[in-house]
Order: C-alpha cells, then structure tokens, then sequence
C-alpha cells in the first residue's frame, strides 16, 4: 500500500505502525513495540534506567560519554549489549542503538523525567567541543576533525537544547569550535542550518542581552556560510546588522564572527576597501581578547586584499607580520601559502607557483579541506594554463568544479565552468565550450565575483562567449549556443565529470 519512503516516515514518527492483526501471532509479537515490550520486562530495573539514559544518545556514543551522562561502568554496558539491547563496534569502541529501539527507550525517559539526562548530554558535549578548540588550531587536526564527526549527531542535538533551554555559556563557550568543524569540513549548508536553527531557538528562549549577543553571534557565523555558499549579498547584509548592533551594545569584544563574514562578503562583492577595514579590525578585537588565531585571521585577510588591490608590497608586509603571529594552523598557513603562491605567479616565477600549490594540495588533503583543495586546484590550474599545460588545466579545474559542486558553492561552480569552457576553446573544442558558456550566462546567481577576480563571472563568461561566437561558423555556433542555453547547470557538471573520470 505504501511507497519506501511512505514506509520510512511511518516509522520515524511511531513505532506501534509495525503491527499485524493476525490471530494466531502470540500477543509478543504482534508488534514491534510488544516485542519490545517482552525485552523490556526481562530487564533489571537499574538495566532499565540505564538504556533510557542512553537513548539520549544520536548516532552512538563512546564508553566515556556513557559514564560522564548516564553513569554507566564497563559491566552494565557489557549487560546491555549481552541482551541486544546494544552494539559495540569492535573496531571504533563505540556503541550503538538500533534506531527504533532507541526511540522505545526514548519514550519510557519521557514518562519519567529526560531534562536531567538532556541536560548531561548537551553540557558533556559543548565541553567536548571547548576541549577539541586548541587541536583544531594545531597540525594535528585531522583526527580531532574525525572525532567530532563521529558524534556530529549528539553535537546537534546537543545543541539545540542548549539553544531550546537558552544556555548562552555553553554555547558560547563551543561555538568556536563547531564554526571551525564546519568550515574546515566544508560542510556549509549544514553549518547554515544548525546555526541558524539554533539561533531562532535561541530567540524563541530568552530575550536576556546575554542570549541576543550570543544570538548575534550565531547569525553571523550562518552568515559566513551563506556568504560562501554564493550569497554574498544576503549574508554580509545579516552580518553588517549583527556587527552594527554589536558595537552599538557595548560588545566589541564579540564582534569576531561578524568581522569575518563582512569582511569575506565584501571581498567577494568586490569592495577591497571595505574588506581591509573588517580585517583590520578583526585584528584590533583578536589582540582585545588575547586570541592569536583572529590576529592571525585578520591579518592574512588584509594580505589578501592588498594583493588584490595590486599592492604587491603592502600584501608581503602582512604576509610577514601575520608569520609572526601564526601558531601553526594548517587552515591559516593554507590562505597565506595561497598568497604566497600568487606572489610568484604575478612575479612570473610559474614553476615556484606550480610548486607551492602542489605541495599546498598535499597537506590539504591531509587535514580534509575540501574548500581549500578547490581553490588549490583552480589556481594550479590557472598557472598550467600560464605554462601551456591544457591537459592538466583542464584536469585541476574540473578537480574544483567537483568539489564546489559537492559543497553547493554556486558562485565557485560557475567559475570553474566558465574555466574549463576557456581552456576546452584553447583544445579546439569551441562547439562544447559555447554550450558551457551558454549555461553559465543563463543561470540566476551569474553576476558575482569568484575570489579574487576582477571582473564578474558574467563579464567572464560574456566575453569568451563573444571570441567563441567571432571564431565560430555562425549555424555551428547558433546550434551549440541554443543546445547549452536549454541545458541546466547541473546536467552540464555532471557530463564533465563524467568525461573526466571515464578518461
């Protein structure tokens, strides 16, 4: 009667849908909830107390966790998972519930009192996240990354009842390292969705000045996120508020958040003057409050900006200042090694480029950062075009497209398009290359600025579009033109990659 997916929202939202009405079923089975029902009778009543505590727990848990939220010991998980009413994963330690007997679990904690052990749970893990805040910022970053992502889902949770019960310190507290987990995972929309949900229910809670700071704070980081995902507009006017209010309610201190945002929306909507301003300030607040890593930020980011603006000099200053305040973030040293790299490509020094963005690539990948490998590949790319190297552009272009895509970073997907469009009319393949162009130009958030370009994608794509059109037979040209125009961006992604990986 019910499709799959019918099926699965059926059971998500209750376990007594898993039912039959034959008669001659025993009583213990004629359900899913009776049979657990059966289980749960043969249990211990300190056994019982425990599963409950433990169904508070998403997507497993650590022995250790356990203990600190449910007061559980080594023989009372044994027991557990001697009755099935556990799992241990023998390679990883951690246990885990099946899905649907964890919600029985969670039910029977309901009808007693769940706030207690709620509360446990959310404070265990923001003092999870405060732990892991030094090892993001350190080389080794990668296995922090990993354990937080073996418990995102706890964290989650976790937070949202912070944010339901309007703990302003505890959140405060871990913000900084789930801000850094998400960027450094490249997980935007999802960074999007947890800080802006949590925020509302932040604002839903409490109306304190403590929660509306620490609500602004909230925004802003979202705010970042939108402003990478390709809405620069939308997100630096969300951050440009926050920041406003901030500094008019006395809290300067605060305003770290808003000054990163600003300052990537302003760079990505071209306005370099504004963009040196946030950083610089940025730098002023991290010194404040005694944090080298926001010193370090900021003064990376108006290196940045001046080598954009072409002051070559200035951008070395910074890039200098900021190697005295480094302290050994792999994510900070990425952006700066960046710099350095096309320091040497506007020096005309290609193979030093080429090798600073190929060592870059390695040690991006050793610590996951997929945003940074896609901005590495695009720029390696840039100087294999530089060096007369069409295969391998090609091949490092369409490495960035693959991961803008998978990361929903629009803007990004549209450069690297218009970029492999350009290099694909250089390999005399004009009629593909107008069907990228063609795409591109017809998709809704084509007028922005790629990081560190000077003309808009839509200038980009308009002036190749308008060599293909000058060096192409005009019936060749018009076919491929209006075969790319009908074409959605996505189906255009997905015959790249596919040529890629098939060759």
């Amino acid at each position: 009667m019910l499709s799959l997916g019918e099926i699965a929202d059926e059971v998500e939202a209750s376990l007594d849908f898993l039912e039959t009405e034959l008669r001659d079923t025993p009583a213990r089975q004629r359900s899913l909830r009776a049979v657990f029902e059966a289980s749960w009778e043969r249990l211990e009543e300190l056994e019982r107390d425990l599963f409950m505590k433990l169904s508070v727990f998403r997507g497993g848990f650590t022995r250790a966790a356990a203990s600190e939220v449910a007061q559980a010991d080594l023989r009372s998980l044994a027991r557990l998972t001697d009755k099935s009413f556990l799992r241990r994963e023998p390679e990883t330690g951690r246990y885990e519930i099946h899905e649907l007997l964890r919600q029985f679990g969670e039910q029977r904690l309901a009808e007693d009192d769940a706030q207690e052990t709620l509360q446990a749970h959310a404070s265990y893990f923001a003092h999870f996240l405060v732990d892991k805040e030094g090892p993001l910022t350190s080389v080794g970053q990668a296995d922090v990354q990993d354990e937080i992502e073996a418990d995102i889902e706890n964290i989650r949770r976790a937070w949202r009842y912070l944010g339901e019960t309007g703990n302003t310190g505890e959140l405060q507290k871990s913000m900084f390292s789930l801000t850094l987990f998400h960027e450094k995972r490249s997980w935007l929309h999802t960074g999007l969705e947890l800080f802006s949900d949590v925020e509302q229910l932040l604002s839903q809670a409490s109306q304190t000045e403590e929660s509306k700071v620490v609500a602004a704070e909230l925004k802003a980081i979202a705010a970042f996120y939108a402003v990478i995902l390709g809405f620069p507009k939308k997100g630096l006017a969300t951050a440009q508020r926050t920041l406003d209010w901030l500094r008019e309610s006395g809290h300067q201190n605060e305003t770290a958040y808003s000054l990163m945002a600003v300052g990537v929306g302003h760079v990505f909507l071209s306005n370099p003057s504004e963009a040196m301003i946030a950083w610089l300030d940025m730098v002023d607040v991290g010194s404040a409050i005694g944090s080298k890593w926001w010193q370090s930020n900021g003064t990376g980011g108006a290196a940045g900006v001046a080598f954009f603006m072409g002051d070559l000099e200035e951008c070395e200053r910074y890039l200098e200042a900021d190697t005295q305040i480094m302290a050994g973030d792999p994510w900070l040293q990425f952006w700066n090694d960046q710099l350095h790299a096309g320091l040497a490509t506007v020096r005309g020094d290609l193979a030093e480029a080429k090798e600073i963005y190929e060592s870059v690539l390695d040690s991006m990948r050793m610590v996951s950062y997929f945003r940074g490998m896609q901005y590495t590949y695009s720029n390696l790319a840039r100087v294999n075009t530089l060096m007369n190297e069409l295969n391998e552009a090609g091949k490092n272009y369409a490495g960035s497209l693959r991961i803008s895509y998978d990361t929903g970073q629009i803007r990004d997907t549209l450069a690297n398009l218009s970029d492999i469009a350009a290099v694909w009319k250089s390999q005399d393949r004009s009629e593909d290359a107008v069907g990228i162009v063609g795409a591109v130009l017809q998709h809704p958030e084509i007028d922005q600025h790629a990081l560190f370009r000077e003309v808009s994608l839509r200038e980009q794509a308009e002036a190749l579009r308008a060599e293909l059109e000058g060096e192409m037979d005009p019936g060749e040209y018009q076919i491929a033109w209006e075969k790319g125009s009908n074409e959605e961006v996505e189906d255009v992604v997905f015959q790249i990659l596919a040529e890629l990986d098939a060759s």
